[in-house]
C-alpha cells in the first residue's frame, strides 16, 4: 500500500492547482476507509500526504464526500499529534504535512462538515 501511495503522492504533488481533474479518483482512493484506518502508521501518513495534495489541487472544492472529509480531517489531526514524539523516524515527512496543511488552510474545511456547530 505504501508504494502505491508514494507513487500517487509523486503525481499529485507535481500537479498544479486547478488542473488534474483526472486525478480525482486517486484522491478519493486515498480516502478509502481501509487506508485511513490501516494498522501501519506509515500507510496512514502517506494517505494523509496524498489527501493534502488532493485538497490543494481541487481547492476550493474538496473532491470528497462530507463523511470522507471528516475522516480526512481526523487523519490529519492524528498525524500531527505524532509530532509530539521527538526524534520519530517520520518527523521530516510529518513536518512537510504540517506545512502543506497550513499552506492550503485545510482546517477551514471543518466548516464544510455537517457537524461543524457541535
Amino acid at each position: 500500500a505504501i508504494s502505491v501511495l508514494k507513487e500517487a503522492y509523486s503525481v499529485l504533488s507535481e500537479t498544479p492547482q486547478g488542473q488534474g481533474a483526472e486525478l480525482r479518483s486517486k484522491v478519493q482512493a486515498a480516502a478509502a476507509d481501509d487506508l485511513l484506518q490501516h494498522p501501519d502508521c506509515g500507510v496512514r501518513m502517506w494517505a494523509a500526504k496524498c489527501l493534502a495534495e488532493g485538497l490543494r489541487i481541487f481547492a476550493p472544492e474538496a473532491p470528497l464526500e462530507k463523511r470522507q472529509l471528516q475522516a480526512c480531517l481526523c487523519l490529519f489531526l492524528e498525524q500531527l499529534s505524532r509530532l509530539a514524539a521527538p526524534g520519530g523516524t517520520k518527523q521530516l515527512s510529518l513536518m512537510g504535512l504540517l506545512e502543506k496543511l497550513a499552506e492550503i488552510r485545510a482546517f477551514m474545511l471543518l466548516f464544510e462538515c455537517e457537524d461543524a456547530e457541535s
